[in-house]
């Protein structure tokens, strides 16, 4: 059996993994959407000053029945017009299609540290803890920060009873940890100290900026879905292998948006949560706190500011909304979480099965 130590390494192998697949696969839908689409506008467009490939191949092909009719013979033959200025320039379009968009990732990804943070607080209606007024805390999460290597960190609340913490941010200006009121006032101090190593873990492994990667992913390509669905069905555009295409590339990439990343990214979610726990106990030292916090975090983990957030859902934690159903529970496909009883099983394997 594996030990639950080893959850780091093969977790950190996975994220670099489906982080490359990721980007791959957002380059490689770009270009070939983009082709496709250059391919099917220049097919129907006038080019370089010349009519339309379909209006050469059409003129071609009725020349070509007109010569066989008065010459009365069917040897005549058909050239259509050469297709290399069609895919030269459609392959000119898909590659500036490219770069404008890693242009935009690159600056998406210096801002979308500071936006989705800021998002995150303003939807959880977080508000930040004064450091001279909770120093015991803040010296827990620092202690928590320094085993773990990185710089001290900003502490925010949730006014609501339910039990539940989540982190935020990826840079040393942004990191942060929130709790909420019912956890400051329901765990103790060693149990405290557990769930704020738990969430210094998920900072020190960028968990959170994995889940907005894979968030980032499925939205891209559900967006990508709708915009070739509605090229393929517009009735300006004639062809209908146009439309074939369009409504194949439309239902892959609705299939990963909607279907793959998702469960991609649930999975993802599920694993980072059990090596946090790991890495927690390492950090604090206390298996046992750790138990007991999860303890008590099951039995109320309910956060209504958080339910209804899906990508929040996922950071926290414990799940802050209802229940599952029996269905979604027995199969655990769309499960953000791993199971408390799983969890705390192996946080107890850790501690040599006390």
């Amino acid at each position: 059996m594996r030990n639950p130590y080893d959850m780091r390494t093969r977790n950190r192998r996975r994220i670099f993994f489906l982080f490359a697949v990721f980007c791959a696969l957002i380059m490689l839908a770009v270009y070939w959407v983009a082709y496709g689409y250059a391919l099917h506008y220049y097919a129907y467009e006038d080019l370089n000053g010349e009519k339309s490939y379909i209006s050469r191949v059409t003129s071609a092909a009725f020349e070509y029945v007109a010569s066989a009719a008065v010459s009365g013979s069917s040897s005549v033959s058909f050239e259509a017009p050469d297709m290399e200025a069609l895919q030269k320039a459609s392959r000119a379009f898909a590659w500036r299609a490219v770069a404008l968009v890693f242009l935009f990732a690159l600056l998406w990804l210096k801002l979308s540290d500071k936006v989705s943070t800021s998002m995150a607080l303003n939807a959880a209606h977080a508000i930040r803890l004064n450091d001279a007024q909770h120093r015991e805390l803040y010296r827990l999460a620092g202690t928590a920060c320094i085993a773990a290597g990185i710089k001290p960190v900003k502490l925010y609340v949730v006014a609501d009873k339910g039990l539940n913490a989540f982190s935020v941010g990826s840079s040393d200006s942004t990191a942060g940890i929130v709790l909420t009121q019912g956890l400051l006032d329901g765990l103790s101090r060693q149990e405290l100290e557990a769930v704020l190593a738990h969430e210094t873990a998920h900072l020190r492994n960028g968990d959170v900026k994995l889940m907005m990667a894979g968030l980032s992913s499925a939205l891209l390509f559900s967006f990508l879905s709708e915009v070739l669905f509605l090229m393929a069905f517009n009735p300006k555009r004639g062809g209908v292998l146009g439309t074939v295409v369009g409504v194949l590339l439309g239902a892959v990439c609705a299939v990963m948006g909607w279907v793959a990343l998702p469960l991609m990214r649930l999975a993802l979610s599920r694993t980072a949560e059990s090596n946090a726990d790991a890495e927690a106990v390492l950090l604090c030292r206390n298996p046992q706190a750790l138990i007991r916090a999860l303890e008590k975090i099951s039995k109320n983990s309910y956060v209504s500011v958080l339910a209804n957030h899906p990508t929040m859902v996922a950071m926290c934690i414990a799940a802050p909304r209802e229940k599952n159903s029996l269905v979604l529970s027995l199969t655990g496909f769309f499960s953000t979480h791993p199971p408390i009883e799983k969890r705390i099983a192996a946080l107890r394997m850790m501690d040599g099965g006390h």
